[in-house]
């Protein structure tokens, strides 16, 4: 705990002097299990994020992350590592993801599965609503917008939380499940500046 809280600091730090660091709409965070759902436009944006949010939030990142001190820095931060070799690595998150959720622990995810350096929402992946609604837990939907410049401007802006208790008693089918999740991509990049 100490030590996660000593690298969490220390992240913040270097962020803080790298960056200018704007955040908009924090009263809008809620503490307890949720989906934080943002975009992903730089390798940065997992402890951007973490380090701007009071609670321990956990992520999933690539294994090729968790090598070396790399393996003691993600794990420390909160990551989980999930091998991306096309066989059964989207169950093996879906399961570690729902583990979490479930573990009452927030759980931040790029509902776009990879980076997109535009400021147009690309294609959702249908399991970030499957998992907000079997776990039975909100959507913190975020946007992180970069000048792309070292010492730039780093906007983060918390929307309101997105709350899919309509769909927890129904019987939903991926196209649904793509739906609801496409849904929170475009609210998120339309909580951007341009």
């Amino acid at each position: 705990m100490i030590i996660r809280n000593i690298a969490k600091f220390a992240m913040w730090l270097y962020s803080a002097v790298l960056y200018r660091v704007e955040v908009v709409g924090f009263d809008k965070y809620q503490k307890g299990p949720k989906l934080i759902c943002s975009n992903h436009c730089n390798a940065m944006d997992p402890l951007m994020i973490g380090t701007r949010i009071p609670e321990y939030v956990r992520f999933i990142a690539k294994e090729e992350l968790f090598k070396g001190i790399g393996k003691w820095f993600f794990t420390t931060m909160g990551g989980l590592p999930v091998a991306r070799d096309g066989k059964g690595s989207d169950i093996r998150a879906l399961k570690t993801s729902l583990t979490i959720l479930r573990n009452k622990d927030p759980l931040l995810l790029f509902p776009e599965g990879g980076r997109n350096r535009t400021n147009k929402p690309g294609e959702a992946k249908a399991g970030i609503a499957m998992m907000a609604i079997k776990a039975q837990v909100p959507i913190q939907p975020i946007s992180i917008e970069y000048t792309r410049k070292i010492f730039g401007k780093v906007k983060i802006t918390f929307g309101d939380m997105i709350y899919l208790d309509e769909y927890y008693d129904k019987k939903l089918r991926s196209p649904d499940y793509q739906e609801i999740a496409q849904d929170v991509v475009n609210k998120i990049y339309g909580m951007m500046e341009s």
